[in-house]
């Protein structure tokens, strides 16, 4: 190999190197996520293929809690970015990437509530209902006998 062609090769992998560090270094290889769910907004993130989300869908139709209480409603099993942005409220509540599941809720104060009952629990009071969880099972087990 000749100087010539070595030289090339090193200014070449110096300018790689370089582009590489600018590049990371202006975020262009990090994750978006740590951003939270804006404060003041509900954000209910549910997974296409959950069954737990699905009953909780269910009981949110049949207790009128979508006319009722204002919300965004994210889904998480198959869209990067709201896997993101449900990894960020995880974070503001301190809650680790191995404890996040949905049914989850960002309250849009700052706080997070795991799983069908916290979250059926803060739309009653949200709502100005009773507890219609007990109510609607009941409902909907005579109605399948």
């Amino acid at each position: 190999m000749s100087k010539k062609t070595i030289i090339k090769i090193a200014v070449a992998v110096v300018v790689v190197a370089g582009a590489i560090f600018a590049a990371n270094s202006a975020g262009f290889f990090k994750s978006q996520s740590g951003a939270a769910p804006e404060m003041g907004k509900i954000v209910l993130f549910y997974g296409h293929d959950c069954p737990h989300c699905k009953d909780l869908e269910l009981w949110m139709t049949n207790n009128g809690i979508n006319d009722k209480v204002s919300m965004d409603k994210l889904e998480v099993q198959y869209n990067k970015d709201n896997q993101n942005l449900l990894k960020g409220a995880a974070k503001v509540c301190n809650m680790g990437e191995t404890s996040i599941g949905v049914p989850f809720l960002w309250t849009g104060e700052g706080n997070c509530l795991l799983g069908v009952e916290p979250i059926e629990e803060f739309f009653n009071q949200k709502s100005g209902q009773q507890n219609n969880s007990q109510t609607q099972e009941i409902q909907i087990n005579e109605a399948s006998e």
